[in-house]
């Protein structure tokens, strides 16, 4: 019987076809470093599809910090809920952007009403009306891609004589 070369120590080091087939079949793909970013990647993902980063950036400043992330995620749900649930990323988009302005318009009018000088109150009212200009645009934007008409009728002219 021939010596062998290698202590037994080294076997384990050099890999058999049997063995290696092992492997192959443990972790198909992926090692699993590239495994587990690839999971902290799809969950970052989700946390900015769903809005968590977005609400927990905006919303907690809003009344010194008295709302937090699930309060405005289930006041935004409640949205969806009576909007039908749409299914439309965009449009949810709008619906949160829009929700988040009717909620900083509200923080602009406290602040308008607390202001101690005149040119402060014309400063936060001139921007009260700018966003609300916005958020009656984003509100025909939404609608028209959802496919209802403009709630406002066209003006008709009247003949006269």
């Amino acid at each position: 019987m021939p010596k062998s070369t290698t202590s037994p120590g080294d076997e384990a080091a050099i890999p058999s076809r049997s063995s290696g087939a092992a492997k192959r079949q443990e972790s198909p793909g992926l090692d699993e470093a590239k495994h587990v970013r690839a999971q902290q990647t799809a969950h970052r993902a989700e946390l900015l599809r769903s809005g968590r980063v977005f609400a927990a950036q905006m919303v907690e400043p809003l009344a010194g910090g008295a709302f937090d992330t699930d309060s405005y995620h289930a006041y935004i749900d409640g949205i969806l809920q009576d909007l039908g649930k749409p299914s439309d990323p965009l449009i949810r988009i709008l619906v949160e952007q829009l929700a988040f302005a009717h909620l900083r318009l509200a923080g602009l009018h406290g602040s308008a009403s607390s202001a101690k000088s005149t040119d402060a109150v014309k400063v936060y009212n001139a921007a009260c009306a700018r966003l609300m200009a916005e958020v009656r645009r984003s509100v025909l934007t939404i609608d028209s891609m959802r496919g209802k008409s403009p709630a406002i009728p066209k003006l008709k002219i009247a003949k006269t004589g």
